[in-house]
């Protein structure tokens, strides 16, 4: 039995306590914990440049493991090219980086058995690009250099006698972004019918939603919700075992248990906030979560001064970085129907001023003022004939 833990998307922003460095060390814990044979690292360890911080955030991931047990790093396209080299082998021992299309092989579990890794890394389209002489010529140029690269893949798997796996890091058509929205195609992308045909498991990073594409072909996801559209995704990692001679149909993923988030939408009525289905909302209750918290209400222009002036306290007790988002509802009942009835101007003006609220003093001061402004142009256009 060989056993293959996949991660990918870590996108480390911060420190030692950043929740990405917290997640990625506990997937390190998960992945020892259930003997893997070999951990794939999917792509984009790092969000930007990489600080020395972050840096050894992944050393100590990769300290973490035997020296018997390879990590397979592929970069992604939010990790700038050949800053991960200096993770190689030839320093840590058991690293391999993967920043072009590359074929490894590895011998694991007790009985040493071959498995070959054909790596599809971010597809970097600089080079094209200087080639090319549009946007469309280089999405053919891509796509094109891409289905050459899995021709050649699918030749050797199924001429090989033994075992294959292929991590990616890229965009495969039909994927789906968070809160299952498919995104438009654009440009260069992975054909999934290809990859299926492949019929060993293709699994790789760059789509932040856990999901089985089709066949084999799988995203891990990222291991920590980024995004408010992740707030319902569930985030961690998969494992594949090959076992008598055949991959699992599908592998088994562990969630990493990522932290809540929670995004109310709400009204403030004058005296309490009921929710998008009619519900009360109990602000003590949310105090209870312990959740990142996303906060949107809206409120009658005229309600403002009777909001809790110790909202935003309450609500950074559950998240002191809470997002609190007030939309003020300016009301204009304009009496549309009354307006309609009626064939005179000044009529219809007195109904709309009175809809937002202004005195008959003042409605009749601003419909003389709209008369004298009339009889003026009367009189200049008179004079002028």
């Amino acid at each position: 039995m060989i056993k293959i833990g996949n991660i990918a998307d870590i996108h480390l922003q911060g420190g030692f306590e950043s929740k990405e460095a917290i997640a990625l060390l506990k997937a390190g814990e998960i992945f020892r914990e259930r003997n893997v044979d070999l951990v794939c690292v999917g792509g984009d360890i790092f969000e930007d440049v990489s600080t020395e911080e972050q840096r050894l955030v992944f050393k100590q991931f990769i300290d973490g493991f035997a020296a018997n047990t390879p990590i397979l790093v592929i970069r992604g396209n939010h990790d700038k090219p050949k800053e991960l080299l200096c993770y190689q082998s030839r320093v840590f021992g058991n690293v391999y980086v993967s920043e072009t299309p590359e074929i490894f092989d590895f011998y694991l579990g007790q009985e040493k058995e071959r498995i070959q890794f054909l790596t599809i890394p971010h597809f970097s389209a600089g080079a094209l690009a200087l080639q090319s002489k549009s946007v469309e010529q280089l999405a053919e140029k891509g796509t094109n250099a891409f289905m050459d690269l899995l021709d050649s893949y699918y030749q050797k798997i199924q001429n090989a006698d033994f075992p294959s796996f292929v991590p990616f890091h890229g965009t495969i058509s039909d994927a789906k972004l968070d809160n299952d929205r498919i995104p438009r195609m654009n440009g260069i992308h992975l054909p999934l019918g290809l990859l299926e045909s492949f019929g060993c498991p293709v699994v790789g990073g760059h789509y932040h939603k856990v999901q089985n594409v089709g066949g084999k072909v799988w995203y891990p996801g990222s291991i920590t919700r980024q995004t408010w559209g992740e707030a319902k995704d569930d985030k961690g990692i998969l494992i594949w075992t090959w076992n008598g001679g055949l991959w699992d149909e599908m592998p088994e993923f562990i969630s990493l248990n990522p932290e809540p988030m929670i995004s109310i939408s709400a009204k403030w009525n004058g005296t309490e906030f009921i929710g998008e289905s009619g519900e009360t909302i109990d602000l003590t209750k949310i105090s209870e979560s312990n959740a990142k918290l996303r906060f949107r209400y809206t409120v009658d222009k005229e309600l403002t001064h009777t909001i809790p002036t110790n909202l935003k306290e309450i609500l950074s007790a559950v998240d002191p970085t809470v997002k609190i988002e007030k939309t003020t509802v300016t009301k204009i009942a304009v009496r549309n129907e009354e307006i309609a009835k009626t064939n005179d101007i000044e009529e219809s003006l007195r109904i709309y001023f009175k809809s937002k609220g202004m005195e008959d003093f003042d409605i009749e001061i601003h419909l003389a003022e709209r008369r004298a402004i009339i009889q003026a142009q009367e009189v200049k256009e008179e004079v002028a004939a």
